[in-house]
């Protein structure tokens, strides 16, 4: 089931790295349907976690991959993973630490964030992964 959140135009054509985008998309979906019922600070910190966890798993898959078949841009790529999750914890420790965090902007910073990453930074692998067999 496709996200109601997620846009044809993100899929890679690489099933595999198409389906954990929407499953990211499945919860910043989760996020806005609690912020929508007033839950969005309850919910944060739960979501917050997932969404962590679940990046790491996804981003550990494409590294792999770019190891695999020796990507020529793969430390620019890394890179831009390691920014997303330190800036992913400083969210879940100002929630944890009982600073106010507002669910609205932090939803719009992973919308954006991973609308930009899939059209320009995975965009640029998916050519190359599909060449060489990457489903």
């Amino acid at each position: 089931m496709k996200s109601k959140s997620w846009l044809d135009w993100l899929d890679l054509k690489i099933p595999s790295i198409d389906k954990e985008h929407r499953n990211l998309f499945n919860l910043m979906g989760q996020l806005s349907e609690e912020i929508n019922l007033n839950e969005g600070k309850k919910a944060l910190g739960p979501i917050l976690k997932t969404m962590r966890e679940y990046s790491q798993y996804h981003f550990a898959h494409e590294e792999k991959l770019f190891n695999t078949h020796k990507y020529p841009d793969q430390q620019s790529h890394i890179s831009a993973h390691q920014n997303y999750i330190a800036k992913v914890k400083e969210f879940e420790l100002q929630y944890d630490s009982g600073e106010f965090v507002d669910p609205t902007l932090v939803l719009l910073f992973l919308k954006n964030w991973w609308t930009n990453h899939i059209r320009k930074e995975d965009t640029s692998y998916s050519s190359f992964m599909i060449d060489r067999g990457v489903k």
